[in-house]
């Protein structure tokens, strides 16, 4: 092999990642393919079509080459190149191909690793997670200690190697002593988009598994990882507007509102789901959608319960709180302010914080949309929203129950779940609530934050057990699941007295409550998932020894 024919193999082992997009998988069979097919058209020379050209025989070509003249020789040759016909010369370049193919099967290996963790950042997985997934891939592959750095918007991977050490672990031939010779690899990838598909990322973390447990090689992965950004959604918008009116109307109930509340719920929601798609199309902040949404809602739910209004007099008596209350649960960003909760927990402080500014943002559109639909009523006379009087009468609890368990497992299928992913977010669901009516029985009114607490340790230590089983993510399963505990009317009132100034000291409060009440719901499912790795991991060190 000659010096040419390394540097095209080089040239080609990086056409994987050369002129990829975010999150595309590289072409598995790159190896098999001439150089034009692999590369995209901006990565080598545009030529125009030629003609057909007819082969000529074997003899001719060769008595025409003899007669034509050669070609001067314009460019000097260097290096191992010029010796390359000598033995020692052989051997140096055998080995230089092979450090080199080391270098790029690094690169490779790496370059994966961040396409990995950029789709699974892209469909909700939490920081730990990707953390640990992208640390697992490159030590399967045969890299060690990879250092990852993740913000809120942007995936860092670092890997310095020495060479040396590697060569006395037989890994390279070169094992001579010469001194370290360190390669420095950084790989940055920004993610700014998100979109929940729990299909998806369940199998993203399957094949997270499966790449851990030795099945599948590199070429392999790259396919399957292709394939799940090709694939897509399960649901279509038809029937994600069904199972958002099943879980409007489920809540309604779940929260104490009346068959007519839940009936006002469903043909609200129709019309606020048609307001954000026309929203859609403009490209708006989150917080313009939050805001729109907010404010359709709360007009709607107000012109329905108006006393002097047409369904009032025909005898149709709905409460807006309780319509404001679950447009508000499916409203509110629940998965990312308690994985900002998690992420602050886990040590990523700055993933944290970027999700706590987001969520703010989005709290405080909401809170904006329902103050202008406020003034937009009161203008025209109609009947107002009192924020400090509405006190929620607890329903049946066999009512609130099965309310928010629905709920629940239809937030799963909104956020694109399996059918096997909506049963077991149900079941999650469940047994949360057992734990948290559980510890109310109990301990009376004086273990409210006590209920929360064991309801997401329950439902933390169930979802990590899920999720060990079935190789899929905890997440999947807790955050649809522990919605029952979430205090959105609660952070919905305090923000509302805080930004109007009726009452800032107990908007303040309120908002101190809902605060500990949320980081409880993290601290809890955090424990949970804490305790059955402490489970397993017990159960590994005594399978070892036996």
């Amino acid at each position: 092999m000659t010096a040419s024919g390394s540097a095209q193999g080089a040239y080609r082992s990086r056409t994987p990642y050369q002129g990829q997009s975010a999150g595309q998988a590289a072409n598995p069979t790159t190896d098999q393919l001439p150089v034009h097919a692999e590369l995209p058209q901006a990565s080598y020379p545009a030529t125009l079509p030629q003609p057909p050209v007819r082969p000529r025989r074997r003899g001719a070509a060769s008595l025409r080459s003899f007669a034509q003249p050669q070609q001067a020789l314009t460019v000097p040759i260097r290096g191992l190149a010029r010796v390359a016909q000598r033995q020692l010369a052989q051997v140096a370049l055998t080995r230089y191909q092979q450090r080199l193919r080391q270098k790029e099967e690094t690169h490779e290996i790496l370059a994966f690793a961040v396409r990995l963790a950029e789709t699974m950042f892209h469909y909700g997985a939490d920081a730990a997670d990707v953390d640990a997934a992208v640390v697992t891939v490159c030590a399967v592959y045969g890299i060690q200690d990879v250092e990852v750095d993740i913000t809120h918007q942007s995936i860092m991977i670092n890997y310095v190697s020495e060479f040396d050490e590697a060569a006395g672990r037989g890994q390279l031939p070169e094992a001579g002593g010469l001194g370290a010779e360190k390669l420095g690899l950084t790989l940055v990838r920004v993610v700014r988009s998100t979109s929940e598909n729990y299909r998806a990322l369940h199998q993203l973390y399957r094949l997270v598994h499966d790449i851990a447990q030795g099945r599948v090689t590199r070429g392999r992965a790259e396919r399957r990882l292709a394939q799940v950004n090709a694939q897509k959604k399960p649901y279509s918008p038809a029937v994600l507007l069904v199972w958002n009116l099943l879980m409007a109307g489920a809540f309604t109930l779940g929260v104490g509102g009346s068959w007519r509340a839940a009936v006002t719920s469903l043909v609200v929601f129709t019309v606020v789901n048609f307001v954000l798609v026309w929203a859609g199309r403009l490209n708006l902040p989150s917080y313009f959608m939050m805001a729109i949404g907010a404010a359709t809602i709360t007009v709607l739910a107000l012109l329905v319960s108006d006393s002097a209004g047409w369904f009032y007099t025909r005898g149709f008596y709905v409460s807006a709180p309780h319509i404001v209350a679950a447009g508000l649960m499916m409203l509110l960003p629940t998965f990312r302010l308690v994985s900002a909760v998690q992420d602050a927990l886990h040590g990523f402080p700055l993933t944290a914080a970027g999700k706590f500014v987001i969520t703010g943002a989005n709290f405080t559109g909401i809170i904006a949309g329902i103050a202008v639909a406020l003034t937009v009523m009161n203008y025209f006379d109609a009947t107002s929203l009192d924020v400090q009087g509405s006190v929620f009468s607890p329903p049946p609890l066999w009512v609130s129950i099965a309310g928010m368990a629905v709920g629940s497992a239809m937030s799963a299928a909104a956020w694109q779940g399996s059918a096997q992913t909506i049963c077991l977010t149900l079941l999650v669901s469940l047994l949360g609530q057992a734990a948290y009516y559980g510890v109310g029985a109990v301990m009376g009114e004086a273990g409210g934050r006590l209920q929360v607490l064991a309801g997401a340790t329950l439902v933390g230590l169930s979802a990590a057990l899920l999720g060990y089983l079935l190789h899929s993510p905890a997440s999947i399963y807790y955050v649809p699941g522990m919605m029952f505990m979430l205090p959105g009317l609660t952070i919905f009132r305090s923000s509302y007295l805080v930004l109007g100034g009726e009452d800032v000291f107990a908007g303040v409060q309120g908002l101190t409550l809902a605060g500990v009440t949320v980081l409880l719901m993290a601290t809890g499912i955090v424990c949970g998932t804490y305790v059955w790795d402490e489970i397993t991991r017990r159960l590994r060190l005594r399978n070892s020894h036996q």
